[in-house]
């Protein structure tokens, strides 16, 4: 650089002149900090979200983070029919947002939204009077379901097209249809049942699954059968805590707490090539429209002594369907993760860890502390 010429005025130093040549490289220099501070914008992050580590049930660390994948929610439902981080994704490297708030508004006002609760068509009326129990996704993102109190409603995302809905007429009889149809009865007609409030709520790309009281129910949400009341596993004296699908949807595992003369706590697992009847007529198979519901499907549980003090608040499974973990709410501070793995076709429990969630001062303990967990 040029050397810089001090100019003094009684004694003190004024001000500092530098060359043409000097100003020049500094505004060089000037230029690539603002190219690399552009080239950070799309580089990874810089703390990528940690592998959980095995643990064993003796003393380990386990690795976990919350996730928004759940599969379930209890806010009003609304679905976008494209991608909004895609296209901010894009805005940032072709430089057409300039990352104000007005530029994004822009964004959003072009990205069309679908109100759900909506039936469509030339007079728009709410599907239901009640409040969204739950909403949830699949894990691949292809089917979405909400549920009313005895109610649900299943669309395909790719496009969005109405799937199937069913409903519980008084608790005490179904109906369903596929589509836009109307509400027809389940034939054969079921035993005589009834249902309780739903607790819990699963969706794959073929099953929907619904836990209440002593009951675990699937339903069909694909093909022309779409909306049809297929399993109606009964688990007496028992409450269903969460649901969940592994990623391919061959799985179910289903939290249960048992109030019987033992009490306990168990993982049901269910393979979902289960869940369709294959009865035989005359040496013919019978089609599914006239199959009768399935009241008992194996599965394979996992028993732990019953927590008193934590409740299940999250679960999910690995991406290859051979571990589920599950995290819980607190107490003084310690929430709970517990790790289920399957070896040799048999599932068992790999490791329970209690981890600080909350300082030790009780006045700070603010919140639920672990609400989901990924794996």
């Amino acid at each position: 650089m040029g050397t810089p010429r001090t100019i003094k005025s009684n004694g003190f130093v004024k001000s500092t002149v530098r060359s043409n040549k000097d100003r020049s490289n500094r505004l060089f220099f000037l230029i690539i900090l603002l190219t690399i501070d552009l080239s950070d914008e799309s580089s990874e992050p810089a703390n990528p979200i940690p592998t959980p580590q095995p643990m064993n049930s003796s003393a380990s660390t386990y690795s976990q983070h919350t996730a928004n994948s759940t599969t379930t929610s209890r806010l009003q439902p609304s679905f976008t029919t494209t991608n909004p981080m895609s296209r901010i994704t894009s805005a940032k490297l072709d430089r057409r947002y300039s990352g104000t708030l007005s530029g994004y508004t822009d964004l959003a006002e072009k990205i069309k939204h679908v109100n759900l609760l909506l039936t469509q068509g030339p007079k728009p009326k709410p599907r239901t009077k009640d409040k969204v129990d739950f909403t949830a996704i699949s894990p691949s993102g292809s089917t979405l379901v909400i549920v009313a109190k005895y109610s649900f409603w299943v669309w395909k995302t790719d496009p969005l097209t109405p799937s199937c809905q069913g409903a519980f007429i008084d608790r005490k009889s179904y109906k369903y249809s596929a589509g836009n149809k109307e509400l027809a009865p389940h034939r054969p007609l079921p035993d005589k049942f009834n249902i309780s409030s739903f607790s819990c709520i699963a969706l794959s790309d073929d099953f929907l699954a619904i836990g209440t009281k002593d009951k675990v129910m699937i339903f069909v949400v694909s093909g022309e059968h779409a909306g049809r009341w297929v399993v109606c596993d009964e688990t007496p004296k028992t409450g269903v805590t969460k649901l969940a699908f592994s990623n391919d949807g061959t799985q179910l595992v289903a939290l249960v707490v048992v109030e019987d003369k033992e009490r306990y706590e168990a993982a049901r697992i269910y393979s979902t090539a289960k869940f369709i009847p294959h009865e035989r007529e005359n040496g013919n198979e019978i089609p599914l429209s006239r199959a009768k519901l399935i009241k008992s499907v194996p599965s394979n549980p996992i028993r732990w002594e019953r927590d008193y003090v934590h409740s299940p608040s999250g679960i999910a499974w690995s991406r290859k369907g051979d571990m589920i973990a599950i995290c819980t709410t607190h107490s003084r501070a310690k929430a709970g993760i517990r790790i289920l793995k399957k070896e040799v076709n048999t599932w068992r429990i790999w490791g329970i860890k209690e981890v600080m969630v909350h300082v030790p001062d009780h006045r700070e303990w603010h919140g639920l502390a672990l609400t989901d967990i990924s794996l």
